[in-house]
């Protein structure tokens, strides 16, 4: 889940460019190109987009000094059944870039996706003459991409740069600067790969001129801070980061905040990486920033170890979203999990041993339809409701991958092992989040009762007021929590049974990606997850003051945990407690040493450890976490028996998306 410093271009499918301008790939080159035969030793894959943001692209680069006619040949993935033919009138420029691009805006392209791991291959006419090819074993963050262009291995990049020149620049950042006692400055690597620091400096400015100048060396992993001390600061306003003498990378000016801003506290980003920046609480050297209202960083206040909790290959790679229903006569309760690639949801129950393995007859899952049966649910995330209906959340359909479809789904439980769960209801929130990408959607949801909504002083955003359950007649009695990847937001919905989707709150973590969504009633909270792109960090949300979700708590991943790919977190119920703790729940969806569910503890809720009490002050409700009402095989009916409107939400056509839409790069199936 990176975050390109720079936005992403945007162009059309298949363009041809040379060294001043953009054309159709339609137009007719007035000279004869050459013959095929010189562009195997010409051509060359020079940047490659699989992760779905917007579409799946790659980038050729002619490194000869000809143009070349790439009309009739084919681009292949790495399997031969993909094929597509290039048009007539497909020229490239020497020097020039030429992209191959799914369709987009009403043009021709191909209509396979690009997966992890996969390659590109580029044949000529006669199908079997291999010209170019380029193969990686995952999702880059942003792009792979050659630097300088032609030349050079593939290698991940900062910012996406379609059609045109790659961006080298190194996935560097500022984030933060003290003249204190202790006057450093901290940086960031805010990409996905090992940033080598060589030809980097830091200067120090004051009105436009250089009053200090550092050379840096070394690596800084991905992910990782370094502090660089000895830097004047004090006298100046301002420092920047310059790499190869002429690339500017990043900036920090606190010249309109004074002196003060670097003096008294630091200078920093908030959030960390990509945020504003501004004068912070206090300084906080090789740690994470101190700012105002976002929770402070802290250990995981539960167990350090991570024990592995399902068989090797449970259900290969791609585990996604979780939900812990409580069980009966003292039983670990239902794990119920979706997977993302084949739209699968699994039954999961505790064995002897601590695994957790399919319930009798769903050794194969349910498979997650829509309610037209037609594509392939891209399920991400899972909830109930209070009368045991399933809910799905989905990125798009994985048969239409390009296509974004972020949809909340409706199930209701039956059927056999690996049979199809058709959709009674889909909500369709595409006209809510106009520009997002197809890799971007719904990444997890949950359900939160509005008795517990109401005692809690919840604001309904859309209208200023006390949230009015009467306002949203047949809504299934609570609103739907969504966490959207393209905008690291949180946004609450009332789903109704004639197909509406209103948006009632939009509420903003700290997490560059949110991962998954968890409502807590027992501890009156949200949680919200973050995934390897945050190193794990999971927080907690609750109903403040104004009567918006404000960030309570942020904690980091358990220290016996490494930074894995989670995109599922679950928690028990207090009537699960055991000896102070109840068990917590991650998803891997890379499978990581073949296991994707991996099982924690947290602190119970209660001091006295009991099962069911509940001293919040709160209502209990059927929403309480992992509290759905028993699993008997069949759901009860659906209140109101409307059938689902696919793609019929009336959302908030034209409102953009949280960060102007700019999805970051980050993005898993």
């Amino acid at each position: 889940m990176g975050h390109p410093l720079r936005s992403t271009a945007a162009m059309a499918a298949a363009v041809v460019m040379t060294g001043t301008g953009v054309a159709a790939a339609s137009a007719q080159s007035t000279e004869e190109p050459p013959v095929a035969a010189d562009a195997a030793s010409s051509l060359v894959f020079n940047e490659i987009e699989s992760n779905g943001d917007t579409t799946d692209w790659a980038e050729l680069y002619n490194t000869g000094e000809e143009p070349i006619d790439l009309s009739g040949f084919h681009f292949r993935d790495d399997d031969d059944d993909h094929d597509y033919v290039l048009p007539e009138g497909s020229v490239i420029e020497p020097g020039g870039f030429f992209v191959i691009d799914q369709p987009l805006d009403g043009e021709a392209g191909f209509d396979f996706g690009l997966g992890d791991p996969d390659a590109a291959r580029l044949f000529a006419a006669d199908g079997s003459t291999l010209l170019a090819s380029t193969s990686w074993q995952e999702h880059a963050e942003v792009t792979y991409a050659r630097c300088p262009d032609g030349a050079g291995e593939l290698r991940q990049t900062t910012a996406s740069t379609k059609g045109e020149a790659n961006d080298c620049s190194l996935p560097l950042a500022i984030n933060e600067v003290s003249a204190g006692e202790e006057g450093f400055v901290e940086l960031i690597n805010i990409g996905s790969w090992d940033a080598e620091l060589e030809g980097t400096e830091l200067n120090s400015l004051a009105t436009g001129e250089t009053v200090d100048s550092q050379n840096l060396s070394g690596t800084l992993a991905a992910g990782e801070r370094t502090v660089v001390e000895g830097l004047e600061v004090a006298s100046a306003e301002a420092v920047e980061l310059v790499q190869d003498g002429e690339t500017a990378l990043d900036a920090a000016d606190w010249s309109e905040a004074g002196s003060a801003a670097v003096t008294e506290t630091s200078w920093g980003r908030c959030p960390d990486g990509d945020g504003a920046f501004e004068q912070t609480r206090e300084a906080t050297v090789g740690a994470i920033n101190s700012c105002a209202g976002i929770a402070p960083v802290e250990s995981w206040p539960g167990g350090a170890d991570v024990a592995v909790a399902d068989e090797a290959d449970l259900v290969g790679e791609d585990l996604s979203g979780l939900y812990h229903q409580s069980g009966e006569d003292d039983s670990t309760g239902t794990l119920w999990a979706v997977e993302n690639d084949g739209g699968t949801l699994f039954q999961l129950t505790e064995h002897e041993d601590g695994t957790w393995r399919p319930v009798e007859g769903w050794a194969a899952g349910r498979t997650l339809g829509y309610p037209d049966h037609e594509g392939t649910v891209d399920a991400e995330g899972v909830t109930m409701d209070g009368e045991g209906a399933v809910y799905a959340a989905s990125e798009r359909d994985n048969d239409a991958g390009s296509v974004s479809r972020p949809s909340v789904l409706r199930y209701e439980l039956g059927g056999g092992d690996g049979e199809t769960l058709t959709a009674t209801d889909e909500w369709n929130l595409a006209e809510d989040f106009e520009g997002l990408g197809a890799n971007q959607g719904l990444e997890g949801v949950t359900w939160v009762p509005d008795e517990w909504l109401t005692e809690a002083g919840f604001v309904d955003q859309s209208t200023g007021a006390a949230y009015d359950p009467a306002a949203y007649p047949d809504h299934n009695d609570g609103l739907f929590v969504v966490g959207v990847e393209g905008t690291g937001s949180i946004y609450a919905y009332a789903l109704g049974v004639d197909g509406s989707a209103e948006r009632i709150a939009t509420i903003e973590p700290s997490l560059d990606v949110v991962a998954e969504v968890q409502f807590d009633a027992e501890r009156d909270q949200l949680w919200a997850a973050c995934d390897d792109a945050c190193d794990g960090r999971i927080t907690t949300l609750t109903v403040d003051d104004t009567g918006a979700f404000a960030e309570e708590s942020s904690y980091q991943r358990p220290e016996g945990m490494e930074n894995l790919a989670n995109e599922g977190f679950a928690i028990a119920a207090a009537d699960q407690c055991t000896d102070g703790t109840v068990p917590t729940f991650y998803a891997d969806d890379g499978d990581e040493g073949d296991h994707s569910l991996r099982t924690g503890t947290f602190p119970c809720p209660d001091s006295d450890d009991s099962d069911d009490s509940d001293d919040s002050g709160k209502p209990e409700s059927p929403g309480r976490s992992g509290q759905a009402p028993g699993h008997t095989g069949e759901a009860p009916g659906h209140s109101g028996d409307a059938p689902g409107r696919s793609g019929d939400a009336p959302g908030r056509s034209g409102e953009a998306p949280g960060r102007s839409g700019q999805a970051p790069g980050h993005a898993r199936d």
